[in-house]
């Protein structure tokens, strides 16, 4: 399956699993991807996993993101890495 090519930037994968790249700056009303997309694109691996290494600036909405992201994960079955 293919990644939608509007999120290439923040999403990758491999067989098993979503990598989501937390790149840039993640500030309210600037999150550059929503949860309930990436957790359509992890559908068919069932794990997303976070990779934060390019994060240069984050405020609350970084944790809203998450915390619906979590949200999502849990209602559709997916694994979301801690």
């Amino acid at each position: 399956m293919r990644i939608n090519i509007a999120y290439q930037d923040y999403l990758s994968r491999d067989a098993e699993q979503l990598f989501l790249h937390l790149k840039g700056e993640w500030r309210k009303g600037n999150i550059p991807v929503a949860p309930e997309v990436i957790c359509r694109e992890a559908r068919a691996a069932h794990r997303i996993t976070l990779d934060a290494q390019d994060l240069t600036a984050w405020d609350s909405g970084l944790l809203t993101f998450l915390v619906a992201l979590r949200a999502y994960c849990r209602a559709d079955g997916i694994d979301l890495d801690d």
